[in-house]
């Protein structure tokens, strides 16, 4: 699953509401996951759904954006918990709460051709009222299809 320094509960809890109480990400069918320290991951299958062209049958950019933006909302909450590990899990879960997008920049690298989509979020920094991550959009054949840089409220 990822780190040692994430409680499996409060990071189960997250991963349900992100994959079950968010309706767009279930529609996409984002699946969460902790790669490592401070990076979160998510992964989704192509689906008629999420098709933005219809002539080359590649994601919608709307798509790309929502899973860029969702996948750097995650990686901040990551940083967020192991910042306050002497918070119990429900401060942890209140402080979930609390965060939201500040600033979104996504850049469509190349158009979204593929059967299966991972992205990733690397967190840059976590500061007490914001903090700033890094993420990415690859196919199948690990192209990078679209890259961003989020801003988040964390405090």
């Amino acid at each position: 699953m990822g780190s040692e320094s994430y409680s499996l509960d409060t990071i189960n809890t997250i991963i349900q509401i992100f994959e079950e109480r968010v309706p767009f990400n279930n529609v996409i069918g984002m699946k969460f996951g902790v790669k490592g320290k401070d990076e979160g991951v998510v992964s989704f299958s192509m689906k008629d759904e999420l098709v933005g062209n219809m002539m080359f049958s590649s994601l919608h950019g709307g798509v790309l954006a929502t899973v860029i933006d969702a996948v750097g909302g995650f990686t901040t909450y990551l940083g967020m918990i192991d910042r306050n590990k002497s918070l119990t899990e429900m401060e942890k879960l209140e402080r979930f709460s609390k965060i939201g997008t500040i600033d979104l920049r996504v850049d469509y690298i190349r158009p979204g051709k593929g059967k299966n989509f991972a992205a990733s979020a690397v967190l840059l920094r976590t500061g007490k009222k914001i903090a700033v991550t890094r993420m990415e959009v690859r196919n199948e054949a690990s192209l990078l299809i679209a890259a961003g840089i989020g801003t988040y409220i964390v405090g």
